[in-house]
């Protein structure tokens, strides 16, 4: 495996969402839900200089493959899926998807994926460990509900990425119909900032140093509290970290995510 030296957060919210992973050889991206100006930007400061990309999709809802026709026609990448969303986004793009299996470990030379469940309302949804010579990258977003089996698989994360969806009372309190609200805060739903502290506070006696909170409500959620769980991230914990906003993207060096956590 090669070292990783960047992670770049194309965008992450319900507008749209996708990370990239960049190496010496390698472009992963995870999820692509932004346009093809947003990509052509993005290749402007990153350039392509005829390295490999890849591309793992989490699950089939639009702000997670929005911009995955244009992608693929562009940059022809090797995209990897569970088989569930093979099926649902087959018709958008008539291309070779490689299927993972759940819990399965794969080997792709300067990085390796492990798959796991994640619980949403999608056809087979996943989050996933990307393994590199530098460290562990855990992905776990759009999902209602944390297990303890999908905290064994983020146990070894070094960076997690994971979803501080809304804030439960501003959520009961906000302008969404009914229906809506229900969905957001069930099991298949997404995460609330209480439930992402929880895993965090199971997570950081482990390798754990650096969490982005991500794919934030702007609706059902508020920046000032997402600062207090990032402050309480460093003071009770001693964990590095940051709250990715919508439409604003980040990039991270991997020496300092992996390497500048604060003293545990």
């Amino acid at each position: 495996m090669q070292n990783i030296y960047n992670l770049h957060v194309l965008a992450s919210g319900s507008s749209g969402n996708s990370y990239c992973i960049e190496t010496d050889s390698d472009l992963v991206f995870v999820d692509i839900g932004v346009s093809l100006q947003e990509l052509n930007a993005f290749f402007e400061t990153v350039p392509h200089g005829g390295r490999a990309i890849s591309l793992l999709i989490t699950h089939e809802h639009g702000d997670h493959i929005s911009g995955l026709p244009a992608f693929v026609r562009r940059f022809s990448p090797t995209i990897y899926s569970s088989t569930g969303t093979a099926r649902a986004i087959f018709e958008k793009v008539n291309t070779e998807i490689i299927t993972l299996q759940r819990d399965s470990y794969y080997d792709a030379d300067s990085f390796a994926i492990v798959p796991f469940d994640v619980s949403h309302d999608a056809a087979e949804p996943f989050g996933f460990m990307l393994m590199t010579a530098q460290g562990n990258i855990g992905f776990a977003t759009d999902l209602g509900c944390v297990t303890d089996k999908q905290l064994r698989h983020l146990e070894d994360s070094d960076v997690l990425v994971l979803e501080a969806n809304h804030d439960k009372e501003l959520l009961r309190k906000g302008k969404y119909p009914y229906y809506l609200k229900r969905r957001i805060a069930s099991h298949k739903g997404h995460l609330s900032n209480d439930d992402a502290m929880a895993a965090i506070a199971s997570l950081h006696m482990g390798n754990l140093k650096h969490c982005l909170l991500a794919h934030v409500s702007e609706e059902n959620n508020s920046y000032e509290l997402l600062e207090q769980c990032r402050a309480f991230c460093e003071s009770a914990y001693g964990l590095q970290a940051d709250v990715l906003r919508q439409k604003q993207s980040r990039s991270f060096a991997m020496e300092q995510l992996c390497n500048l956590a604060l003293a545990k």
